[in-house]
């Protein structure tokens, strides 16, 4: 996965990323938060949910391929090559 970049992503791109993570479930969306907003480690996280290290991470990996198809399939998503992390939530 490629390090989080703080690209500047427009409103619409923030909205969108905002919606598609609440199609994910609440312990994939909550991992995500805590792993790209609050700088949380995979280390960290599984233990707070009481997982694995491999099981978060797995998580993390499905959550962003989740989150990357549905921004790509917005019409009004901007098409960056930087992962859709860098957003505030």
């Amino acid at each position: 996965m490629k390090p989080i970049s703080h690209h500047s992503y427009t409103q619409k791109d923030q909205a969108i990323l905002r919606e598609g993570i609440t199609h994910l479930s609440f312990i994939d969306r909550q991992i995500i938060i805590n792993r790209f907003w609050e700088n949380f480690s995979i280390e960290e996280i599984a233990d707070a949910f009481l997982m694995s290290w491999d099981e978060v991470d797995q998580s993390i990996e499905d959550s962003m391929e989740k989150l990357k198809a549905y921004c790509l399939s917005q019409k009004d998503f901007s098409l960056h090559e930087e992962p859709v992390c860098s957003i505030k939530v």
